[in-house]
């Protein structure tokens, strides 16, 4: 619901290359919005189980981000075929 709502609509119309530099664009505005709270908060380093967690959250969201792809190009390819 979330990649929908910053895609403006569904993100069934977008392409591959579109779906990618959106969720591009929500993870660095996620690392910009840590980065200044982190500054506010006068923070030199992360803690080391923050670090896993992001790490382990950036591999899940590729995962994820792969899976979307993969979804999209046969979806497309299917629908293609079809017509």
């Amino acid at each position: 619901m979330l990649l929908d709502a910053s895609a403006g609509g569904s993100m069934k119309n977008k392409d591959a290359n579109e779906v990618k530099e959106l969720v591009e664009a929500m993870t660095q505005n996620e690392y910009r919005a840590l980065k200044d709270k982190r500054a506010k908060n006068k923070v030199s380093t992360l803690e080391p189980y923050t670090q896993s967690a992001l790490f382990a959250n950036s591999k899940l969201m590729n995962v994820h981000m792969e899976t979307l792809i993969k979804h999209l190009t046969t979806t497309k390819l299917a629908h293609a075929q079809v017509q």
